[in-house]
């Protein structure tokens, strides 16, 4: 008799497998995550090659500087598309909403540092190599093709700073003056995104414009998604 009630027992509690599900696709999104981030990494790597030549008295001033502004710009570029990727995730409810209240802060303030490191790394470069501070760079300019998308990145880096500030004050004082201009991070990618594309060296690569690519495939299909379902609602609702 124990043991039919054992059995019993056995059926209503049958063993779990050491991995569930949702474990396994956790360690899935993990493994991805991983590839994307350490992807801007390789494409660096690959265009640089070897690093020791920047320290050679044969290379020109400020190239290690302009290599490594790069590098700083690929990865802003990668952390804005995740930091939208995750939002209309949320929306979209994909993901728990409260998981984004520590990663979209913190998202958002190492996009806008990789940001400045950028644009200041890339300045420090320029000017180096001509002898004289490149102030031109900082302020609009629109005389060639190379110029304007350097403005359009500064355009987009300017914003990127005032929506950072509007995230902090919406915190603060839940202004909804701050929440539109919040809005402002659609701008702010798409004028990045044109800017990295155009004079982006790592965007001439196979792999690097198979990033970006992907990336703003994905951006685009997830706000298409989201706008779809957005109107049904308001259909739904009048």
């Amino acid at each position: 008799m124990n043991r039919d009630a054992n059995n019993k027992a056995d059926m209503r509690n049958p063993p779990q497998p050491p991995f569930s599900k949702g474990g396994s696709n956790g360690w899935l999104l993990f493994v991805v995550l991983l590839v994307i981030v350490t992807l801007p990494a390789i494409i660096w790597r690959q265009q640089t090659g070897d690093l020791g030549i920047y320290f050679s008295p044969s290379t020109p001033p400020g190239q290690l500087l302009y290599v490594l502004s790069k590098l700083a710009g690929m990865y802003a570029l990668l952390l804005i598309a995740l930091q939208i990727i995750l939002s209309l995730a949320g929306r979209l409810k994909l993901i728990p909403l409260h998981r984004l209240r520590l990663s979209h802060p913190l998202l958002g303030s190492l996009v806008v540092l990789l940001g400045v490191a950028h644009a200041l790394l890339f300045f420090t470069a320029v000017s180096v190599r001509q002898g004289d501070p490149a102030w031109g760079l900082l302020f609009p300019g629109f005389r060639d093709f190379y110029h304007t998308h350097l403005t359009l990145g500064v355009f987009g880096l300017w914003i990127l700073i005032a929506v950072m500030i509007s995230g902090i004050v919406r915190f603060i004082n839940r202004s909804s003056a701050a929440r539109m201009l919040h809005r402002g991070y659609w701008a702010s990618i798409a004028l990045v995104y044109i800017h990295a594309l155009a004079v982006g060296t790592e965007s001439q690569s196979r792999l690097g414009l198979a990033l970006y690519s992907t990336l703003g495939g994905v951006v685009l299909m997830m706000l298409v998604m989201w706008l779809i379902r957005h109107n049904r609602r308001e259909i739904v609702a009048s």
